[in-house]
């Protein structure tokens, strides 16, 4: 079994191959031939027989009664169980906010703000 070789291709490259317009003759362009049987391939029409078939297989799925879903009803959580975290994400907020004025690390207005408002509360 050969060694393979790592080519590196820029964006011209990739675009000669694509549209099926590389040269063989260049060391990285080898692939181009195997994009154009592929690109080829796929662009060649199916068969009648192979049409037939699919066509035959689409509409016998297609008439086939509905199986009802396995798939779990949606899951609404009850407002009963946000409240504690709406609550803890509350107390994590204003905690936050009061260790940023605590620092000084606020932004000056709201900085003076919230020292006033723990001067009153005592901190």
């Amino acid at each position: 079994m050969g060694r393979s070789r790592k080519h590196e291709l820029d964006g011209e490259q990739v675009e000669r191959l694509l549209a099926g317009a590389a040269d063989a003759s260049r060391p990285a362009e080898p692939l181009g031939e195997v994009v154009r049987v592929l690109r080829d391939a796929g662009l060649e029409p199916p068969s009648e027989a192979v049409a037939a078939r699919h066509l035959a297989a689409i509409h016998a799925e297609v008439r086939r009664p509905s199986r009802p879903s396995t798939a779990a009803a949606p899951h609404r959580t009850p407002v009963r169980a946000l409240i504690p975290r709406r609550l803890t994400a509350g107390v994590a907020g204003l905690t936050s906010v009061v260790a940023l004025a605590f620092a000084g690390a606020l932004p000056g207005v709201v900085q003076a703000a919230a020292s006033d408002v723990l001067d009153v509360v005592g901190l």
